[in-house]
């Protein structure tokens, strides 16, 4: 066995390697995972999401922006989190039904 071969076999250098190599790992996991998120800081001029849907308010709800909002065609109500990349969620009324915008 060759010496170069023979130090990076050895315990605790290839211990070492090992943690280093894990310590990268994570890092690079780190950074593609905070990639994902959407850092974009919308606007209330921001007012027709994907051709779609009108914003009618903005709140703020624990420091995020919600959207209240409505289909053109149907104008059925949503509440929409950008922080959650465009989860929306219907609004309903007290009898069950989708809330309707009118306006």
């Amino acid at each position: 066995m060759t010496k170069f071969k023979k130090f990076f076999t050895s315990g605790l250098v290839a211990t070492v390697l090992a943690f280093i190599l894990s310590g990268l790992v994570i890092i690079i996991l780190a950074f593609i995972l905070s990639s994902c998120g959407s850092n974009k800081n919308y606007t209330d001029e921001e007012k027709v999401l994907f051709n779609q849907f009108v914003v009618t308010e903005k709140r703020m709800q624990n420091g995020q922006p919600m959207y209240i909002m409505y289909d053109k065609d149907s104008k059925a109500m949503y509440y929409g989190y950008p922080k959650y990349q465009g989860w929306m969620v219907p609004i309903y009324n007290s009898d069950g039904s989708v809330k309707i915008y009118t306006e």
